[in-house]
């Protein structure tokens, strides 16, 4: 009975392993590509070595995180939660690095702890909606979930650190979804998302080309207009609740939950307009042309474009990419290793690292599926949400399908907070697999 029970906590998930192991070795791979120089001898540069030191110590990670069950990290969430909080205070201290105070320095490497504070979060969630339960249906319970995001989010803005907080916004997502809250409740969080976050694209846009003549675009852009629509609208909700508390019908309150977003939507646009720093404005312009900049901020995304498109079917060959050897991609190691890649491999190596994404990305699902209770459901969720968001994100950013956010490619991009992160969070992703089989 005993060997039967160990031979079950020691359930692995084959997959996943050839996946991970896969892309880290493929970003090493890549890492390498980039740092070699070949006057005098092969020299390779300190990323690679550090990369594959901290890839061993991520490995050291995963195996302490599956050495306690899920269920006991659940029960740490406010520690961790709060650690996570100081951690990225304390971050604002340091120097900023390329405009980001997002890292501690600790002589030797840095350390961003918002990727840490992703997982706290994750964990954190997962408690309070398991917590709630059925009870998540009711909207108040809907919007309070959300306020566990605003402290670790308010500090990321200071950072600023734009992309890293979208990455928290999915993992909500998904994670309301899987606990049972209402469609019509996520919805109007993505409307509120449309129009806090749209309007402002929108306004930066044309703000950076210097054309504000037309109608919509002039009324978008003054914030006091907006705080006015929003007044009007807020005022015509709070009416709308007041009926509904004396009268009890059941339309007229959701009539007035579907109101009440257009102005918080719109407050939040008022605060981004003014938040959203010139480079960000720029990065929205060369997103929708980057000719408007070619030197530029549009640079990145065209010498991106250009990496990928000469790579071909089967690419130029390893160690053999043009761009990547002169030194015309920027940002190869990290923003753009795909690029990288493209160009090395081109449409066969994509097509396999997209395929290795999808391997890792359905057994996550399929963890999610099965796993054993609603804890486990809930975080995996998270985790699956928080890779495909970044995958997703990061090669739509290289490819020019999406805005230049600085989010690191999964196990490929170098970096060592992002790289013990990932693999703390498949740690935890066997964690839950492993403990399904354990009654």
């Amino acid at each position: 009975m005993e060997s039967a029970a160990r031979k079950n906590r020691l359930h692995i998930d084959w997959m996943i392993i050839f996946a991970t192991l896969a892309l880290v070795v493929i970003g090493l791979l890549t890492i390498y590509s980039t740092g070699a120089t070949h006057s005098g001898g092969t020299q390779v540069d300190r990323e690679f070595y550090m990369q594959f030191v901290w890839f061993i110590v991520g490995v050291l990670l995963f195996f302490l995180t599956i050495s306690v069950s899920y269920n006991k990290y659940v029960e740490w969430a406010v520690y961790l939660y709060a650690g996570g909080l100081v951690l990225l205070a304390v971050s604002l201290l340091f120097p900023p690095v390329k405009g980001i105070r997002a890292w501690i320095n600790l002589g030797f490497f840095n350390i961003q702890p918002a990727e840490l504070m992703k997982i706290f979060t994750i964990i954190s969630l997962a408690r309070f909606l398991n917590m709630l339960g059925d009870d998540i249906q009711d909207i108040r319970n809907f919007f309070i979930t959300f306020f566990i995001l605003v402290p670790p989010l308010g500090i990321i803005a200071i950072q600023p650190d734009f992309g890293t907080g979208l990455v928290f916004f999915a993992i909500c997502f998904a994670m309301l979804f899987i606990a049972g809250a209402k469609i019509g409740h996520i919805l109007s969080l993505f409307l509120l998302g449309f129009l806090g976050a749209g309007i402002p694209m929108f306004v930066a846009y044309y703000k950076e080309i210097g054309d504000l003549s037309g109608w919509l675009i002039s009324i978008l852009a003054n914030n006091a207009v907006l705080i006015d629509i929003s007044i009007i609208m807020g005022s015509i909700a709070l009416l709308a609740f007041v009926v509904w508390f004396f009268s009890r019908i059941r339309p007229v309150l959701k009539f007035a939950s579907a109101i009440v977003v257009i102005p918080l939507g719109l407050i939040i646009a008022a605060s981004l307009n003014s938040y959203l720093q010139p480079y960000q404005r720029k990065r929205i312009v060369v997103f929708v042309d980057p000719e408007k900049d070619p030197w530029g901020a549009g640079y990145n995304i065209i010498q991106s474009k250009i990496a990928i498109g000469s790579g071909g079917f089967a690419g130029k060959g390893y160690m053999k990419g043009t761009q990547n050897a002169l030194d015309y991609l920027p940002e190869k190691k990290t923003d753009f290793v795909y690029s990288t890649l493209g160009e090395e491999w081109g449409f066969v190596g994509s097509l396999f690292l997209i395929m290795l994404y999808f391997v890792f990305l359905y057994r996550g699902v399929m963890i999610a599926y099965h796993a054993k209770d609603m804890l486990g459901s809930l975080i995996a969720s998270g985790i699956v949400a928080m890779f495909a968001f970044h995958i997703f994100i990061n090669i739509g950013m290289a490819t020019g399908m999406m805005p230049v956010t600085g989010l690191p490619l999964p196990f490929v991009s170098y970096g060592g907070s992002s790289l013990m992160t990932n693999l703390i969070a498949v740690g935890l992703l066997f964690n839950i697999e492993m403990r399904r089989y354990v009654h």
